[in-house]
């Protein structure tokens, strides 16, 4: 196998780890923090510190160069386009007006994109990496 395209495999992968990082960096520097608002409900908490634990465990594995991560991380990612792609829907249809989702509900949706593209790089560069140096 091609040492070069290797190592390209490898950078996309931890570049996926880095973007967890960044992902976490910004949950906790520049997303708004749920303590004392009772208003966001009783699973603010939990759920903020569950997203927190993701993208740091996932960041780990991926540094430990764990392709299951990767990929893991991959499908999130196709995930994450999928509900933005079907909320667009909803908002273009007109029956987000009418279920109450706003525009701040969208754009929460779209804060992971950019993490979101070098997450699925990563798994493809994963997936390139198990097919293994016997097939071209």
């Amino acid at each position: 196998m091609d040492t070069s395209r290797e190592d390209g495999w490898w950078r996309s992968i931890r570049w996926a780890a880095y973007a967890c990082l960044a992902l976490a960096l910004l949950q906790v520097v520049a997303l708004p923090w749920p303590f004392g608002h009772p208003e966001l409900g009783v699973f603010a908490i939990p759920r903020w510190i569950g997203q927190l634990s993701f993208s740091c465990l996932g960041a780990l594995a991926l540094f430990y160069r764990q392709l299951w991560a990767a990929v893991l991380l991959g499908v999130y990612g196709l995930t994450r386009l999928y509900i933005v792609a079907v909320s667009l829907v909803h908002i273009l249809d007109g029956s987000a007006v009418a279920s109450g989702m706003g525009p701040g509900a969208f754009l929460a949706l779209c804060i992971p994109l950019p993490f979101t593209v070098l997450w699925i790089r990563g798994a493809w560069g994963a997936l390139r990496l198990w097919r293994g140096p016997h097939m071209p």
